[in-house]
């Protein structure tokens, strides 16, 4: 099983590497063009509160379908898209974390419970995430 994640690990960072080296030198174009411009990244941290789709927004009350209150969880969706984040901390996503993002169309790590406009890294095994910006 190490062996696995480990040949997983390696083939997601050449990945990653070859997509981050394709827009590499348009940034340090633009970095040369205006070198002392400041980056600006918006970062939102949500609690969702058992996946986003617990409660019942009519009622108030916990959601009696056994799959959860959709209607709910568009409104999470519609609550993050409206906000315009870069990066995303879910707090309590439960099962919902790549639910949410693959509707956003952003990259998501499951077990960080992170989402982000930027390619991530999430190492098996290992207690963090990289985003590259």
């Amino acid at each position: 099983m190490k062996r696995n994640a480990l040949v997983l690990f390696l083939l997601s960072a050449v990945a990653l590497a070859g997509a981050l080296a394709a827009g590499l030198f348009d940034a340090e174009a633009a970095v040369r063009r205006r070198p002392n411009a400041s980056v600006r990244i918006r970062v939102l941290n949500m609690n969702i509160f058992y996946g986003g789709d617990e409660i019942n927004l009519t009622s108030g009350n916990w959601c009696s379908h056994p799959d959860g209150c959709a209607e709910t969880l568009d409104k999470v969706v519609e609550t993050i898209r409206s906000a315009d984040p870069d990066i995303v901390e879910l707090e309590e996503a439960e099962r919902n974390t790549r639910v949410i993002a693959e509707r956003l169309g952003l990259y998501y790590s499951e077990r960080m419970q992170i989402m982000s406009r930027f390619p991530l890294l999430d190492p098996p095994g290992g207690d963090s995430v990289y985003i590259f910006v």
